[in-house]
């Protein structure tokens, strides 16, 4: 499944990749810098540089701001950190299940 983003920016939803880089590619194509998108959302743009460095989660309330900002929706953001906290999650306890058998 892909969504579309209001650049027109296609992200495949089965691939799990942090938040942070789907809303780089989103103001690449916007033309639109962080401290641009942190004015426009109220979200502090040293926080929004870390999200977009993949260093921070992308939490509700930074959700709702993206939603209102750029798009698409605040489940949308929120399904993105869900699913790369689950890949996260499974790679760190994949090697110690295998030590175990």
């Amino acid at each position: 499944m892909v969504v579309t983003l209001s650049s027109s920016v296609e992200v495949p939803t089965d691939r799990n990749r942090h938040p942070g880089e789907v809303l780089a590619d989103e103001l690449a194509a916007l033309g639109m810098s962080v401290a641009a998108l942190a004015r426009a959302s109220g979200i502090p743009s040293t926080y929004l540089a870390e999200i977009v460095a993949s260093r921070r989660p992308v939490t509700p309330e930074i959700a709702l701001r993206l939603a209102d900002s750029v798009g698409p929706s605040a489940r949308f953001w929120l399904s993105l950190q869900a699913s790369h906290d689950r890949a996260a999650h499974h790679h760190a306890i994949r090697p110690r299940d295998r030590r175990a058998g």
